[in-house]
């Protein structure tokens, strides 16, 4: 069964029938002349030219093709990220339109997979980024995690480089004026430091997102890879004190709750679990009014139950980015 049909079954419908009723949606605010201004782009990097490899992969779907875009990250020092790889996913009808999508910290591509291949169909060009090779490394320290968060950001919008319509380095046919991001969870908190200093996205979407790298690291300690991460710095002599100084020293200039203010409200969706026990609620709200409280949907659910809910929220991405992306 093909995703379009399997998105018109009668339980799709009715799920999201019932998700409608019971999310609490909030309206984006009303613009205010002067109230929304993006700071100075703490994550500039230079312009030049970019080696790259665009190659055809095999069909997923007949309403779209689908492409391995591979090229040298810009720290070729880091010996397991001197690449980055994505997906890109192109609808065969054409597309002016692109949305980046960005995946959680572990595990499978499948949740970003849906939504790429999903917009795609809608007729949206998708381009989801593999994620950098252990961002919080066992065997590395705060400094390190805040360098790969920080070339996770710099090498996603390199890859918009080649792919942005008017770019120097974009050689190849495939190229986009209209451009948006989707993060989720981890990918969230990276797509926020993109959108808020990258003027060429034009529509944000943040699910199950939040801010305060150290506070999140210890409510998520249960998770696979913070837990090896943490354990491996205890191994190494580091005691709570310790770890609380160095992951606000080194993480808070990549924090998402310091750039927040520089997304732009009226082009920005945030979706939330209420009862999210890794990214917690209060921390995504202080996200959220960081931000200028720009429209917001909070599901009943916590972060992995929140996949309940998987065909509403790919109705309100589809709703949101045909509205910022695609003429009217």
């Amino acid at each position: 069964m093909s995703r379009t049909i399997a998105r018109r079954s009668s339980w799709v419908a009715l799920l999201s029938l019932v998700c409608t009723g019971c999310a609490v949606r909030t309206a984006a605010p009303d613009p205010v002349p002067g109230g929304w201004q993006r700071r100075a782009d703490p994550f500039a990097y230079p312009a030049g030219e970019i080696a790259f490899e665009l190659q055809a992969m095999a069909d997923e779907q007949p309403e779209f093709a689908t492409w391995s875009l591979t090229y040298p990250s810009a720290d070729t020092t880091d010996p397991k990220n001197a690449t980055s790889h994505a997906v890109l996913r192109y609808p065969r009808a054409g597309s002016d339109a692109l949305v980046v999508v960005l995946p959680i910290l572990g595990g499978d591509y499948s949740e970003t997979d849906w939504f790429g291949k999903g917009l795609a169909e809608q007729g949206i060009a998708t381009l989801r980024f593999d994620r950098k090779t252990d961002v919080l490394d066992p065997r590395g320290d705060f400094e390190l995690a805040g360098r790969r968060i920080r070339d996770s950001v710099i090498d996603v919008r390199r890859g918009l480089d080649l792919l942005a319509k008017g770019s120097p380095a974009a050689r190849q046919p495939m190229q986009f004026s209209h451009i948006g991001l989707l993060g989720i969870s981890m990918g969230s908190m990276i797509g926020n430091l993109i959108a808020a200093y990258d003027p060429r996205i034009q529509a944000t979407a943040l699910v199950l997102t939040g801010g305060e790298f150290a506070h999140v690291l210890e409510s998520a300690r249960g998770e696979v890879e913070v837990r090896d991460f943490l354990e491996g710095l205890e191994s190494r002599g580091y005691d709570h004190d310790r770890l609380r100084r160095e992951a606000h020293w080194y993480l808070d200039p990549v924090d998402p709750m310091a750039h927040a203010g520089s997304l732009d409200p009226a082009t920005t969706l945030i979706v939330q679990g209420r009862f999210d026990p890794i990214i917690p609620f209060e921390v995504g709200t202080r996200l959220w009014e960081a931000a200028h409280r720009p429209e917001r949907v909070v599901l009943p659910s916590g972060h992995y139950s929140a996949v309940l809910f998987l065909p509403y929220i790919e109705s309100l991405l589809e709703d949101h980015f045909r509205k910022h992306l695609l003429p009217s």
